[in-house]
């Protein structure tokens, strides 16, 4: 992006981004092994960190319709590229703790997908259409991995539902990390505030841990204690409760009126200023139509 033009930094390359559209992985045996009919491509479809690669077999014709179909241009959750490419974008709403449902519901499919490759290839050894069996196989198993995904995500839309846990029970609050609103100096002060860098972490996270779920409660913190991480937010603003400030602009406005309409009246007089007893400009007639000089708009003369 732009930003990283400004900054000129950089970030770790990895084969697993926001933006990764698949992820290959060649599987050969030598044609002395026997078992060249168990050749095969592993397939991830969008980000493989959450994603479960499924068999391609070499010479087997036969697989999903859900890995035929679909455009990034319209969504489509028959598509197995949309079904997994939603599960990776809805965990942006909870990263750290909708990866662990991603990953225990990654390894249990990818573990029987492993199993029942390796199954069904013992029981195709010696078969005269190895790459008909292997099609029929394929197909089918892609397109389970893919229905499962696909509840799957639904599953996650309504644990996440709201920034809150849903299941088992529903309306969990989950919030947010307290050394995060400690770096942020979060406190009775709404405004805006900035963070800043420092080489240590905020005290919250040694004595708090990372969260997202505190491990400890107010009453088990040290004010001492924390008094020393104070370094790591932003430096506190002076906070003025907002009923104050209403009060002071009311007041202000009240103040401002008031001494209007005693100038204005004539029932006080400033030091240095009278009340003029006569006009001394043109004609009225004269100031209407533009004549009059700017001096002359003034009702006060010095004394």
């Amino acid at each position: 992006g732009e930003g990283l033009k400004v900054t000129r930094g950089q970030f770790a390359r990895a084969i697993s981004l926001p933006r990764t559209s698949y992820c290959c992985i060649g599987h050969s045996f030598g044609e002395e092994s026997g078992a060249k009919h168990f050749n095969k491509w592993w397939y991830a479809s969008d980000s493989p960190a959450s994603s479960v690669f499924v068999p391609f077999y070499t010479g087997a014709w036969e697989f999903a319709a859900a890995y035929r179909i679909g455009h990034m241009s319209k969504y489509d959750d028959r598509s197995a590229w949309w079904v997994f490419d939603f599960v990776a974008n809805w965990m942006d709403i909870n990263y750290r703790l909708m990866s662990i449902d991603v990953r225990k519901k990654l390894s249990e499919w990818q573990d029987r997908v492993d199993r029942e490759c390796e199954e069904h290839e013992a029981r195709a050894v010696g078969s005269d259409n190895p790459h008909l069996l292997f099609g029929e196989f394929q197909a089918a198993l892609q397109s389970k991995v893919v229905d499962a995904w696909r509840g799957f995500g639904h599953h996650l839309i309504m644990k996440y539902n709201d920034g809150r846990i849903n299941y088992p029970e529903i309306a969990q609050p989950i919030g947010y990390p307290a050394w995060w609103l400690q770096t942020f100096g979060v406190d009775s002060d709404i405004f805006p505030k900035w963070g800043r860098p420092s080489d240590s972490p905020p005290t919250l996270y040694e004595l708090c841990g990372p969260g997202p779920f505190a491990k400890c409660s107010p009453q088990d913190l040290d004010l001492g204690e924390l008094a020393a991480g104070e370094d790591v937010a932003a430096p506190p603003r002076a906070s003025v409760p907002l009923y104050e400030v209403a009060v002071l602009l009311v007041a202000g406005q009240a103040v401002t009126f008031l001494l209007g309409w005693l100038l204005g009246s004539g029932r006080l007089a400033l030091p240095g200023l009278v009340r003029g007893s006569t006009w001394r400009g043109p004609p009225l007639s004269a100031r209407a139509a533009g004549g009059a000089a700017l001096g002359d708009s003034c009702p006060y003369v010095a004394a």
